[in-house]
């Protein structure tokens, strides 16, 4: 692999290895060591990070591994400036978002304004209600943390500090799915993610085994949380979410954890390494350990070639070609997790784990279990009925602030499958065409009828074709109405006039996005399509008309008549279009 081919996706830097709690399961050592990263080593890590090619759009900085809030907001603020001038330096303050991983003890206002001004994401590491979150995450002196975690979410929601919640599922948990469900939704979180208590680290044993009783049990509460959470809508679940994106084949695998330098991680002590964060803490009799530098001697791509660099690379090549060979999910995976395979095997080159057959397979058949179920047992509704049962249609909508008087605005644009388009058009072409040739036309998609501009017009006339279509719609208010130029192909503009009040319901894993379509300074655009099961799944990329960059941004997860609907942000600037 060509070192330009790399492309960093997040960034883990740890400020502390301490910890002010003890939880059982935790992969982390050193836990009781209370050094702290210096400036200096700060400082350097984002001057390698934006000086390499690496950063290609936008980059997810986490602070995290041990308790980051330990090391005091002095220190966040002082790192957070530095992170902002190199970051300018090299022209990339548009090119990272800040997100940190904490236990919430230590939260109080002060953190919350600072979160709030630099508008970080903080994850809040919460199991569920206090019998199953205290049955494992306690301080060092074995004393309950429930209580102390829930004061500092709570503060975090009154600032309205973008939160989203990590919770690990242990085979204790796996009774309660409507004890874990209603806890969630009652704390107002858009996104929650589910780990289990994998073999990891210093966490020698986990509380599953791949037993036929035991993943039966696992399957039961994923299903049953499933349903809870279709049925609520008061969250996301990250691994539906993720599972649903595979099954539907929008989620980009290319820059997974198995891909070289899509992660790094940094210590404390600034050596680096990647594939997984796990690893950079671990020693190993045939590597020594994990670190393939120090971002006070070592560029990143000075790794990249060296014997251990190259020889942890192979290995975990050969185990993903394993995977291939071996697994019918390799498609929806590719190649699984190497620090799982590492820790539950002793090396890379394996293929199936036991996190893989809990968090990957067994998700991944309890989603699409469900989502055929939904296609059998559900009609479509009326509004959707020309469009799905003519194939693949997709539409955008267009939300807005208005040049002329900075009132929002709304708008909706849909395109039809060719099958539909062609069917329709070969029926009325000879009435269309004859003697019109360079006119324009629209024609309502669900009647056939049609109205035919008087004058030859340029093929980008676009307030002609504005008007025609306001005749027909006058004609057919309700109508699909599909315009183009005679005589110069017939890929033209779409437009549904009756979509345009059609109000959804949105969870937002990013910036908030409400139902009143809270508008911010840039033009927000989303795409949505139909596949053949009448599941509505995203474009998965967004193009920025400002910098003619392609970027992906998932940031709304939505419901339709009790469908799947994903979305993706486009951005543009005022009176531009994509």
């Amino acid at each position: 692999m060509l070192t330009q081919d790399l492309h960093t996706r997040l960034f883990i830097l740890q400020p502390t290895p301490f910890c002010n709690l003890d939880c059982q399961y935790c992969y982390l050592p050193d836990r009781d060591n209370k050094a702290k990263i210096s400036l200096e080593i700060v400082e350097a890590s984002f001057e390698r990070l934006f000086s390499s090619n690496l950063v290609k759009d936008n980059v997810y900085i986490v602070w995290h591994c041990g308790e980051p809030l330990v090391a005091g907001l002095p220190f966040f603020k002082e790192a957070i400036s530095i992170l902002e001038a190199v970051a300018k330096k090299y022209s990339k303050e548009n090119s990272y978002t800040n997100g940190i991983q904490t236990n919430a003890l230590l939260i109080n206002e002060n953190w919350c304004e600072f979160f709030k001004e630099k508008k970080f994401s903080v994850g809040v590491s919460i199991d569920g209600p206090d019998f199953i979150h205290d049955r494992h995450r306690t301080t060092k002196r074995g004393i309950p943390t429930h209580q102390a975690v829930m004061k500092g979410w709570k503060l975090l929601q009154q600032y309205e500090v973008n939160t989203n919640i990590i919770g690990v599922l242990t085979d204790f948990s796996l009774d309660y799915a409507n004890e874990i469900h209603d806890f969630f939704a009652s704390l107002n979180v858009s996104l929650v993610g589910f780990n289990m208590d994998e073999v990891e680290g210093t966490n020698l044993k986990s509380s599953y085994s791949p037993s036929n009783h035991s993943l039966k049990r696992f399957k039961k509460f994923m299903s049953e949380l499933y349903g809870l959470v279709e049925s609520s809508k008061a969250f996301a679940v990250r691994e539906f979410e993720l599972a649903k994106n595979l099954i539907l084949e929008t989620q980009d695998l290319e820059h997974g954890e198995n891909r070289p330098f899509s992660i790094i991680s940094v210590d404390h002590q600034g050596n680096f390494s990647t594939f997984a964060p796990e690893l950079l803490t671990i020693k190993n009799d045939q590597y020594g350990d994990f670190i393939f530098g120090n971002v006070l001697n070592n560029s990143f791509h000075s790794s990249f070639n060296t014997d251990k660099y190259q020889q942890v690379s192979q290995s975990i090549e050969k185990g993903i070609l394993l995977c291939k060979e071996s697994c019918d999910y390799f498609d929806m995976c590719r190649g699984g997790s190497a620090s799982n395979k590492y820790f539950e095997q002793g090396k890379f080159q394996c293929d199936e784990t036991t996190y893989c057959i809990f968090m990957k397979k067994a998700i991944i058949d309890v989603v699409l279990e469900k989502m055929e179920q939904f296609t059998q047992t559900h009609e479509q509704p009326q509004n959707y009925e020309v469009l799905t049962s003519c194939g693949r249609y997709r539409a955008r909508v267009v939300f807005g602030i208005s040049l002329e008087d900075g009132t929002p605005r709304k708008e909706t644009k849909i395109y039809i499958s060719d099958v539909l388009k062609e069917n329709l058009y070969e029926s009325i072409r000879s009435q269309v065409e004859e003697g019109n040739q360079g006119k324009l036309v629209a024609i309502d998609l669900e009647t056939g009828d049609f109205e035919i501009g008087a004058n030859v017009v340029d093929a980008v006339e676009i307030p002609a074709r504005d008007r025609l279509r306001s005749r027909l719609s006058s004609r057919r208010p309700d109508g699909i109405i599909w315009s183009f130029r005679i005589g110069s192909g017939n890929e033209g503009l779409i437009k549904v006039r009756r979509f345009e009040t059609h109000k959804v319901k949105c969870y937002s894993s990013g910036s908030s996005i409400k139902v009143d379509y809270e508008i911010d300074e840039r033009m927000n655009t989303y795409f949505v399509e139909f596949d053949r099961y009448g599941f509505i799944y995203k474009e998965d990329y967004s193009y920025d008309c400002g910098t003619n960059e392609r970027e992906n941004k998932r940031i709304l997860y939505e419901d339709v008549y009790r469908g799947t609907v994903i979305f993706s942000q486009f951005s543009c600037g005022f009176g531009e279009e994509c």
